[in-house]
């Protein structure tokens, strides 16, 4: 049994360079959120995420927010001689948001859907960690974000 747990430790580093699937999470404006992604190639990924939405309480009134939502990203690596691990990425796809909103005049739940295009830099540390710093813009919305990924 160590025998097994010992290979298959030695074995994951292996295994991550070439899986195709990752996993992160997101800070930006306001939200955190949860992402998952599959590298078709080299350069594109589709994404799916989750967001959650700070929360707006009053005593009399509650606000909930979350999104959901899929995209393309093409990733271009910069192959600069000082920063080899630097790549710049565009994203492109649709998002649906959820606000719930509970107690005062007009509770109910509402939902919206728009398209989102982004971009920003990645910066991969090895080949399973990486950090994007990227900007989203959602129909009339703008959002910076900080991500970290983890490929499996």
């Amino acid at each position: 049994v160590t025998g097994l747990l010992l290979s298959t430790a030695l074995a994951m580093p292996a295994f991550a360079a070439d899986s195709p699937l990752y996993a992160g999470v997101q800070v930006g404006d306001g939200y955190i959120g949860l992402l998952g992604g599959y590298q078709v190639d080299k350069m594109v990924s589709v994404e799916v995420h989750y967001y959650d939405f700070d929360t707006v309480s009053t005593p009399f009134i509650s606000t909930n927010a979350s999104s959901i939502g899929v995209s393309a990203v093409a990733v271009f690596p910069l192959k600069l001689k000082d920063a080899p691990q630097l790549s710049l990425f565009a994203k492109a796809g649709a998002e649906r948001a959820t606000v719930k909103i509970t107690g005062g005049p007009l509770p109910g739940t509402a939902h919206d859907t728009d398209i989102t295009l982004g971009g920003g830099a990645q910066y991969d540390f090895n080949d399973r960690a990486s950090a994007r710093l990227g900007l989203d813009i959602e129909g009339r919305a703008d959002s910076l974000y900080l991500s970290a990924l983890l490929r499996f």
